[in-house]
């Protein structure tokens, strides 16, 4: 349904395989990355700490970085709600983008050209990430 740019039927079908695999990370993972595709803050990022807390793999660490990132897109600078702000949130993004690359080099490649990573990829943080990341990759082969 997400290559059909259906994100709504998407995201039943992967509700429905929360439940059935309620101990994966992957189908939360994803629903949470499509949630903050379509700027649902507040379940996108519930379903990134919950997909946090089920040993997710290093694809789906690349998809709680992506949460984080799109999330910080959308929150205001200035807010009085106990919310994270954009900063803690790009921060958690840069996190999870480092335990992804560390959990899995081939993220490596994914990580610089992914879309939901976009507004990270201009910081020198990202750029040190990465750049190392493809170093030890040339390096080690």
């Amino acid at each position: 349904a997400e290559a059909l740019d259906q994100p709504a039927q998407a995201i039943a079908v992967l509700d429905r395989l929360v439940r059935l695999r309620p101990g994966e990370a992957s189908p939360v993972a994803s629903r949470g990355i499509l949630r903050a595709r379509l700027g649902q803050f507040k379940p996108a990022f519930d379903d990134a700490q919950s997909a946090s807390n089920l040993s997710p793999g290093g694809r789906e660490q690349l998809q709680i970085a992506g949460i984080y990132a799109l999330v910080a897109d959308q929150r205001p600078t200035q807010s009085n709600s106990v919310e994270p702000k954009p900063g803690e949130l790009r921060s958690q993004a840069y996190t999870w983008l480092a335990r992804a690359i560390q959990s899995d080099n081939s993220m490596v490649s994914l990580a610089a050209n992914d879309p939901d990573l976009a507004s990270l990829r201009t910081s020198p943080q990202f750029k040190r990430l990465i750049g190392g990341a493809s170093l030890i990759q040339a390096t080690a082969k």
